[in-house]
């Protein structure tokens, strides 16, 4: 997907923290299977009862991402005003919806 150029910084923080999860996420097919061996070793399978198995993943994010991440969303709207006043072009989409979209975005990843 293309990208104006005005999200290069936003894109460049997301990609820098989804790159810095990438041990993260390798972790989880064997976290997973050591959680199942570990049930099936020890279960009780004459028992009834649903077994419940809750394991947390935490993802961490580079120091600062969240302020440097909304310093760049809050700047977004003046970028993208500039850039269609220089091409003179109407419409408020970009210029309003476009960061709403990618701030929701940044929260649903992030969040």
């Amino acid at each position: 997907m293309h990208l104006p150029e005005e999200f290069d910084e936003l894109k460049g923080l997301l990609q820098g923290a989804i790159g810095s999860q990438i041990k993260q996420f390798e972790s989880i097919p064997d976290m997973l299977d050591g959680i199942v061996t570990k049930y099936v070793d020890h279960a009780d399978f004459t028992n009834s009862d649903p077994v419940v198995i809750s394991h947390e993943i935490v993802f961490d994010l580079p120091d600062g991402w969240s302020r440097k991440v909304s310093r760049e969303l809050n700047r977004l709207p003046r970028k993208l005003a500039a850039r269609e006043k220089s091409q003179n072009a109407s419409g408020c989409l970009s210029t309003i919806v476009l960061p709403i979209l990618i701030f929701f975005l940044a929260i649903l990843l992030f969040g």
